[in-house]
């Protein structure tokens, strides 16, 4: 990781304030502090960053007395951040990546492209997000993939913009609650229990060769909590990455798919219902409410939801009201 770009005027030139800080800090020392926590060595920083190491030296002392505590544990074998260290840690990468953030947006205010980064799990990007972004022509800067449930993570480090997730996020982000995606069944017309039917109860599932997403996945804590709710056990064919690759099994003949969104591969789909109630996740966009973007992110959020309103039934969900 490049932590001190010799190009970097912002970098080497402002001071900024922090809810967390005193007073005010020079951004250059902040990228010096993070270099050497980074590299565990004045000398190796210093030429990170392409100064020289006594003045380097000279400003992680000056910062440590601004701050009054010591940030390093200094041995013959290099430099170890001390309890106090391991907290600025955390501030100064907050610091460092909302300056970041700020120089990437003001770049782009000079043409139509989008700095904007999503991240949102693999499901949720091939069923909704790229497909949106290719029928309508909203700009983004690009969409990565995170697991589930490490989708708010990935927003908390400052690695994206703004997450769609299926998980609640947690209250210190602002959030939208996006959609309620039904919970299905999946599987050829020549191996369907069910043909004719539009949706089943999981008590009947129970002994069917089911495939599902492993641990982690909200179809696969929504389907197993509903299961547990009634005292029900499944029987699992296999424990699969995501909903497609559960559908390109079932498609294969290797076992019935427990999945949201379209059916692919030509596969059928029986909507699942527990006690006679649908049975679905929640998906959720989630951004940080100070966000020097929460213009574009409103944006965002609108042209998704407009979107998905052509795509009510192919996709078996339910918008929330615009007042809830």
């Amino acid at each position: 990781m490049q932590l001190c770009p010799p190009s970097s005027i912002i970098a080497n030139t402002h001071k900024v304030a922090h809810p967390c800080l005193g007073g005010i800090v020079d951004l250059r020392v902040i990228t010096y502090f993070l270099a050497v926590a980074d590299t565990g060595s004045v000398s190796a920083a210093a030429r990170e960053c392409f100064v020289a190491q006594p003045s380097m030296s000279r400003q992680i002392r000056a910062l440590e007395k601004e701050l009054g505590v010591a940030l390093f544990d200094r041995s013959a074998g290099g430099m170890k951040l001390s309890r106090a260290g391991q907290r600025f840690h955390v501030i100064a990468n907050d610091i460092k990546t909302r300056v970041d953030r700020g120089v990437k947006i003001m770049a782009s205010l000079g043409d139509e492209s989008s700095t904007l980064e999503l991240v949102c799990p693999p499901s949720v990007r091939d069923m909704m997000v790229v497909p949106c972004l290719a029928a309508t022509g909203f700009l983004l800067g690009d969409v990565q993939e995170a697991e589930p449930d490490d989708v708010y993570a990935r927003l908390d480090q400052g690695q994206a913009d703004l997450a769609v997730g299926t998980f609640t996020p947690p209250a210190r982000f602002a959030r939208h609650k996006l959609l309620s995606a039904r919970l299905s069944l999946q599987m050829p017309s020549t191996a369907n229990p069910f043909a004719g039917q539009t949706h089943v109860d999981i008590r009947e599932v129970t002994d069917l060769p089911l495939l599902n997403a492993r641990h982690g996945s909200a179809v696969r804590a929504a389907f197993d909590q509903a299961g547990l709710d009634q005292g029900l056990t499944f029987s699992y064919q296999n424990q699969v990455s995501s909903t497609v690759v559960a559908q390109s099994l079932a498609a294969a003949g290797r076992g019935i798919a427990v999945a949201v969104g379209p059916a692919s591969f030509g596969l059928d789909r029986v909507l699942l219902t527990a006690g006679g109630e649908p049975l679905a996740i929640t998906d959720w966009v989630a951004w940080d409410a100070g966000h020097y973007a929460v213009p574009a992110i409103h944006a965002f959020i609108e042209n998704l939801v407009a979107w998905l309103a052509t795509r009510v039934e192919e996709l078996a969900i339910t918008l929330p009201d615009a007042t809830s």
